[in-house]
């Protein structure tokens, strides 16, 4: 099977999307596939074609013009597609991309079968945004953010389907009574947990690795990881941070992640006095990597829903906050009533500041307990929910569409 996967950002690794398209390209490659990302350039000095672990990534500027303006970059996807037809059997479009609906037209006239394949969900995600718009009105769906303009008849009329959640796929059945929905999500990984002397080299490879981190070895991390886009999820982030690291003198907080409020966040770090506190290390390849050198995880967004960061930090044994939302809702409904109510779940939290601030001072007071618990969720959602057997299901997901052919 020859899959060529469709997205705006892929390397770095910045957001979850490309965190777990990253795991599925390689899971894929390991059983034999071919695989191949076609993703945005984002910078000019970045070369066209690279390997990223293995697998070949084509990478379009949109420096490319025609009679009538720029090329978008779903628009230089699709020519190469057209030009390369022994290259892949099926795509699969992840997220949604500028002039996707050129990509997905191309799949049609060469008779390949298409895969839309959402990771995030929430008002603020790519895949939120289609579903509102759609439900307000029959004109054509745009996006809040002009890059991602999309028609409707090319992405709501098309049937294979995958999204984070059980509620996502209502919502795609109501607009698309024809398609077939799968609710998909990558799993908990079965890589070993960290032991503690494990945890503290990852962070002293980590701090050795960049100029003036040393100085945080010894203090307790905090690690949030996500997109800081503007509006109240940044503010509520900023609010949490700040206040955690104004009470307690001897934590520190990274902010990894991309977005327009990032810069935002280093203004308001510096005007506090806390660009000592809450740092801006860039963008790690390797997300285990950075949950485990963390003391907690803190994931209290709201407006994109998704479960990805809570099981990467679950699955290195690193306790995580994570806000309530219809991923973790997802996940917990996994179980049953007996296994929920054996195991303590207070880490999924209501949007109220001064409960995340007690129930952080309580794991930072007793990270012992804190561990024990993560290890105990660990152990009962990797039988309900392990990224090995999503993994299989998404490949015999893909091969059954060639199939149906």
């Amino acid at each position: 099977m020859r899959v060529a996967f469709v997205i705006e950002r892929y390397w770095p690794l910045a957001t979850a999307a490309s965190c777990v398209l990253d795991a599925l390209a390689r899971y894929l490659r390991q059983q034999g596939h071919e695989v191949t990302i076609l993703t945005a350039q984002v910078d000019h000095l970045w070369p066209e074609a690279i390997i990223v672990r293995d697998i070949p990534v084509q990478r379009f500027g949109l420096d490319s013009w025609s009679l009538f303006g720029r090329k978008s970059l779903g628009q230089r996807v699709a020519t190469w597609l057209e030009r390369h037809p022994d290259r892949w059997d099926i795509l699969v479009v992840c997220e949604s991309l500028d002039g996707g609906h050129y990509v997905l037209e191309i799949a049609e006239q060469l008779s390949r079968p298409s895969l839309l394949s959402f990771f995030e969900s929430g008002e603020n995600s790519l895949l939120g945004q289609i579903l509102t718009s759609a439900g307000k009105s029959r004109e054509p769906v745009l996006l809040t953010n002009s890059r991602h303009s999309l028609r409707r008849n090319s992405w709501l009329t098309q049937r294979n389907w995958t999204v984070p959640n059980f509620n996502d796929a209502k919502q795609v059945a109501t607009i698309q009574p024809q398609a077939d929905i799968e609710a998909w999500g990558l799993g908990v990984s079965s890589r070993a947990v960290a032991t503690d002397s494990e945890k503290l080299r990852v962070r002293e490879a980590i701090c050795r690795s960049r100029a003036d981190f040393e100085r945080y070895l010894r203090s307790p991390l905090v690690v949030y990881h996500g997109h800081c886009q503007a509006g109240s999820d940044s503010h509520w982030l900023w609010q949490l941070l700040s206040r955690l690291c104004e009470n307690r003198a001897e934590v520190c907080a990274w902010v990894v992640g991309d977005g327009q409020a990032i810069h935002g966040h280093w203004r308001q770090a510096s005007e506090a006095g806390l660009e000592e506190r809450i740092v801006f290390p860039g963008v790690f390849p390797e997300l285990g990597d950075l949950f485990a050198a963390a003391d907690l995880v803190l994931l209290p967004q709201l407006e994109r829903h998704h479960d990805y960061d809570w099981l990467e930090a679950i699955s290195v044994g690193t306790p995580c906050l994570i806000a309530q939302s219809s991923g973790t809702e997802r996940l917990l409904g996994l179980m049953s009533p007996v296994e929920y109510e054996s195991h303590d779940w207070t880490t999924v939290l209501p949007r109220d500041l001064e409960t995340w601030l007690q129930q952080v001072n309580d794991y930072l007071d007793q990270p012992q307990k804190a561990r024990e618990q993560v290890i105990a969720q660990r152990s009962v959602l990797m039988r309900k929910y392990s990224q090995q057997s999503t993994l299989q299901l998404y490949e015999q997901r893909l091969l059954g569409l060639i199939r149906e052919l």
